[in-house]
């Protein structure tokens, strides 16, 4: 089991045993909270060698991110946190070899993804017990990139890069106490990977953009 997943189901059953106990304190402006769940990743190959078009895949991986903020106004917070955004393979891609090389070449990438984030969080009451979210900030993350060409020397290359993208989302949280809430998300990641590629035979490889679907918990301090 990945120590990711252990974290995770530990922190759910924290949260959840504070959510039952009973407080008399209200709850202040600063909160931290976790959320996990499953990233739907995109990725695209330049049609360098995949003519006439780009070729697109999906992967899905699980991922997880832990945040902390500050309530500043009654609608409106400030977070920030640390984000583990899965890896993303491709296995056996054909593309049309370069000059020189026969038959049909293929091309394996695995690619993991981490880094830092900052939202401002808006919060709309439906009820008493429900809320409307939606976020909207930036994420810088770190990249790192594993190419395989066994069909070019050589086979191998691993590299990585730092880059920034958007990030937005929404939420709906229910509150389970006074300090506790219960929120199932989407988050969409933008534009934070863009490659020439390591190998200068192989095509360009973007990872445009992720989904995150996720359950998580806040507790307010």
């Amino acid at each position: 089991m990945r120590l990711s997943t252990v974290l995770c189901a530990a922190g759910f059953t924290c949260f959840a045993s504070v959510a039952m106990a009973k407080d008399p304190n209200p709850p202040g402006k600063f909160f931290v909270g976790v959320d996990a769940g499953t990233l739907r990743a995109k990725a695209s190959m330049s049609p360098q060698y995949f003519q006439p078009q780009d070729v697109r895949q999906n992967d899905d991986a699980t991922a997880y991110k832990v945040r902390a903020g500050f309530q500043f106004m009654r609608y409106l917070a400030v977070e920030g946190g640390y984000a583990d955004l899965g890896t993303f393979d491709l296995e056996n891609v054909p593309y049309d070899c370069p000059p020189g090389v026969p038959g049909t070449c293929t091309y394996d990438i695995n690619s993991n993804t981490k880094g830092y984030f900052m939202n401002v969080v808006g919060t709309w009451p439906i009820t008493d017990k429900l809320l409307a979210n939606g976020r909207a900030g930036f994420i810088r993350v770190k990249n790192v990139k594993r190419e395989r060409a066994p069909d070019i020397a050589p086979a191998d290359s691993h590299a990585s890069l730092n880059s920034t993208g958007a990030v937005w989302g929404l939420g709906l949280a229910y509150r389970m106490s006074p300090h506790v809430d219960a929120e199932l998300s989407w988050t969409y990641y933008k534009g934070y990977w863009n490659d020439n590629g390591l190998f200068t035979q192989t095509p360009r490889f973007d990872l445009e953009s992720s989904q995150l679907f996720a359950l998580g918990m806040r507790y307010r301090f």
